[in-house]
């Protein structure tokens, strides 16, 4: 799951104040703009994968900006700025990106043939006796 905090600066269009105040009240923005931000949010979201959301961010809030205001544009609601302020995952998912980077360092192949080469020649003796103690 992600967790995604966006910021909306917006303003009325000012040739449409009475086609906004007669259809949607003066709460216009209470009234559509937390629908549309979670609409907007979780349709480009849905595009990228969780390392995308994280290396594009600056493509996700220019995506999440550009389909909000061709929505809130359909209401007569101009908006000045839209950015994402917070972006994080799950809980669930923090611990398995960890037990996956993990699990790769466990796994990574270590080449012993290049390590032994550059041990020096005591260092390695005392390798191969598997000790500590000099013999």
């Amino acid at each position: 799951m992600v967790t995604i905090g966006v910021r909306v600066l917006h303003r009325p269009d000012p040739r449409n104040l009475v086609w906004l105040y007669q259809r949607l009240g003066t709460n216009y923005d209470e009234r559509i703009l937390p629908s549309l931000m979670n609409e907007c949010a979780k349709a480009v979201v849905a595009r990228y994968n969780a390392n995308e959301l994280l290396t594009k961010r600056d493509q996700v809030s220019a995506a999440i900006s550009a389909d909000l205001m061709r929505r809130a544009g359909g209401f007569h609601v101009l908006l000045e700025d839209v950015a994402i302020t917070h972006l994080s995952f799950s809980p669930e998912y923090a611990r398995a990106v960890e037990a996956k980077q993990v699990e790769l360092l466990l796994n990574f192949p270590i080449d012993t043939a290049r390590l032994t080469r550059t041990v020096p020649r005591n260092c390695s003796r005392l390798l191969r006796n598997g000790s500590g103690a000099e013999n």
